[in-house]
């Protein structure tokens, strides 16, 4: 298959070339391979893959609300013994039961929306020289419509989904990856802008109105060409996430107004201390 190939569902490949008519909807597999577990009795706004949360080795897709889809026999969306200042993590990696260019990944589960002002951040580490591409897409199941999606694509620079003049495309950012360590994205999301981090550093911003202000579930997924690439020292090809986090930001104006009320205060006390003596 080429290495451009479009995957099971068109508007959710990994490959970063091409434009799309709108904003896709969100990520809903029907290639048949779809795992469910029972849902989580309340949302949450934090996963971090350890024991003390409920996970164990092994595949993803029967643990704690997640769902795989495009996975064969379990193998390519699984709990992993490495983790950032942590014991566990998600592991995408090859699943030589399907073809290459199909999207294999994982659902969460139904996640604690933030609303219209949100911030996600997630620790990844790509352990994959020049073969899968990753993606990461945050997505409102209720506004049905997708909010973000970065990859991380295979030649080594990280990709943001974007409105153009020419369309919804995928953006090179040309900012390169790190590969074998351990490092942070962020997105920031509010009316009227994206904000995209990679290690703290702001790479990518959006003023689309057209994608979804929420997230109430995030997709983590690979194209399954990790065969094609090259381990990064001596683990095995794939790509590993950490520590998904979802956050209320304060409310600027609320910062505003105590800053001001702050520095309002601090004007009275020099004013009293600098005080000129009454006359007479």
């Amino acid at each position: 298959m080429p290495r451009n190939a479009p995957a099971l569902i068109a508007c959710l490949s990994c490959c970063t070339a091409g434009a799309f008519a709108g904003p896709p909807a969100p990520v809903f597999p029907s290639d048949g391979a779809r795992r469910h577990a029972p849902a989580r009795s309340e949302p949450t706004r934090f996963i971090g893959f350890e024991q003390s949360e409920g996970y164990a080795a092994g595949p993803i897709g029967t643990q704690n609300g997640w769902s795989e889809f495009g996975v064969s026999a379990g193998a390519g969306t699984s709990i992993a013994s490495l983790g950032r200042n942590s014991a566990q993590s998600l592991f995408l990696s090859d699943n030589r039961a399907v073809q290459n260019g199909a999207f294999i990944g994982g659902l969460s589960p139904e996640l604690d929306d933030p609303g219209e002002r949100g911030v996600f951040t997630i620790d990844t580490r790509i352990d994959d020289r020049a073969g899968a591409s990753y993606t990461i897409i945050g997505q409102s199941l209720e506004l049905f419509g997708i909010n973000f999606r970065l990859v991380f694509e295979f030649g080594g620079t990280v990709f943001v989904f974007d409105e153009t003049p020419t369309g919804f495309r995928f953006v090179d950012t040309n900012v390169f990856f790190d590969l074998g360590e351990w490092r942070e994205v962020r997105v920031e999301w509010e009316p009227g802008a994206t904000r995209y981090f990679y290690d703290d550093r702001l790479i990518y911003t959006s003023a689309s109105e057209r994608f979804a202000r929420g997230v109430d579930q995030v997709v983590l997924a690979s194209d399954g060409w990790q065969d094609a690439g090259f381990p990064v020292g001596d683990g095995p090809v794939g790509a590993y996430f950490d520590n998904l986090r979802l956050d209320v930001p304060s409310p600027p104006s609320l910062i505003l107004a105590l800053a001001g009320l702050g520095a309002c205060r601090r004007r009275r006390r020099y004013a009293a201390r600098h005080a000129c003596p009454s006359p007479g």
